[in-house]
């Protein structure tokens, strides 16, 4: 916490990263991440790990329209974009995509998928700017 080079990253003690958790993930955030973790054995390419969003989508029960169809299109457009086929508009359709389905499931399940993949989001920034680029150029 003290070093000048993390200063402006945030609270990463056990305290700051479980406030972090909470307001990604919701009140019970560990769930996300124990399943997240659970899905693969191993992580070496972390871009493509996150169409692991895939599990999410296959985990719903399939009762409702936002984990039948809303699920399946944010694992869908994630994918595309993870292995280098990226069309363009997928960026905004994937935050389109993640904002739709949050608050319409009644188990909140969508809610923890959207939040999975905004956070990936975030964290893979460049390398999913980059990636989209790279494909819609070809």
């Amino acid at each position: 916490r003290e070093s000048k080079r993390y200063k402006d990253v945030g609270d990463f003690s056990i305290g700051g990263l479980a406030q972090r958790l909470v307001s990604d993930f919701g009140a019970q955030p560990l769930d996300i991440v124990f399943h997240s973790l659970a899905n693969g054995p191993e992580v070496r390419k972390p871009l493509l790990d996150t169409s692991r969003a895939g599990y999410l989508a296959a985990s719903s029960a399939g009762q409702c329209g936002p984990c039948v169809h809303g699920l399946a299109a944010i694992a869908d457009c994630v994918e595309r974009i993870a292995d280098g086929r990226g069309a363009p508009g997928d960026l905004e359709r994937l935050t389109r995509f993640t904002r739709h389905v949050r608050g319409r499931g009644a188990c909140r399940h969508p809610d923890g998928a959207a939040g999975f993949v905004e956070s990936a989001m975030r964290v893979f920034q460049h390398e999913i700017v980059l990636k989209h680029a790279q494909a819609v150029a070809r």
